[in-house]
């Protein structure tokens, strides 16, 4: 039900500086985490970085659907050691049980060097929702009905390219959905893009594009896969 003529619904994150809540939407700035948690640490030995959270609840209720409730959280490590969803270079986990009685000061966020940590703390104000349009390389995808006549050039064929939650990925090389670790069918549903946009600067890899993606029958497995451009 979320492919409609080729066309699927896209949440565009509003935000603005500054860290309102501890358990708000945003892109840096300190996650929920809950007592006793410890910060995640790369297969490198470093620590990673914390870039994105969203409290899934939240979300409108065909969006919620999808991914389930709960805190999505989204650390990685600054150095991207890795690019398979099989490598610990990242940790992707919906939370879910959040403690109220938690305090930002109870979070204790190591020392990192890398300009996404020193970015300004952002946070989402609201989601605005639109429809993209699909790339060309998940045309597999899609049935020929599904088609509309204008979605056949393949320069049409471009979803957002920002930080976004759900729609379609905006591969920067080809389409790479990587499987369950459960029932092993690939990981279909892109629930954020992360460019590096709202990071002042960040950068990606080179230039590149993350995309966190979960398993359409089990919601507690999510992957991250990203490539440059």
């Amino acid at each position: 039900d979320t492919i409609t003529k080729g066309l699927r619904p896209v949440l565009i994150p509003i935000y603005e500086d500054g860290e309102k809540s501890l358990f708000a939407d945003k892109f840096a700035g300190t996650p929920y985490m809950a007592p006793g948690d410890e910060w995640p640490k790369c297969q490198c030995g470093g620590n990673m970085e914390f870039f994105f959270q969203c409290n899934l609840s939240k979300l409108p209720a065909k969006f919620k659907k999808r991914t389930g409730p709960g805190l999505l959280q989204l650390f990685l490590c600054p150095e991207l050691c890795g690019y398979s969803s099989e490598e610990r270079y990242y940790q992707a986990r919906i939370v879910d049980k959040v403690s109220k009685s938690v305090k930002k000061s109870d979070i204790k966020i190591p020392p990192m060097n890398d300009c996404a940590a020193n970015a300004t703390p952002k946070t989402i104000v609201r989601w605005r929702e639109a429809l993209e349009t699909f790339q060309y390389e998940d045309t597999s995808k899609v049935t020929d009905e599904d088609l509309p006549d204008e979605l056949v050039d393949e320069d049409f064929m471009r979803p957002y390219s920002s930080e976004k939650m759900f729609g379609w990925p905006d591969w920067c090389q080809g389409a790479e959905y990587p499987p369950c670790p459960q029932c092993k069918n690939e990981m279909t549903n892109l629930v954020f893009q992360l460019t590096g946009g709202a990071f002042d600067g960040y950068i990606l890899g080179d230039c590149g594009t993350g995309m966190l993606l979960q398993c359409e029958e089990h919601k507690n497995e999510l992957g991250f896969v990203w490539a440059c451009c």
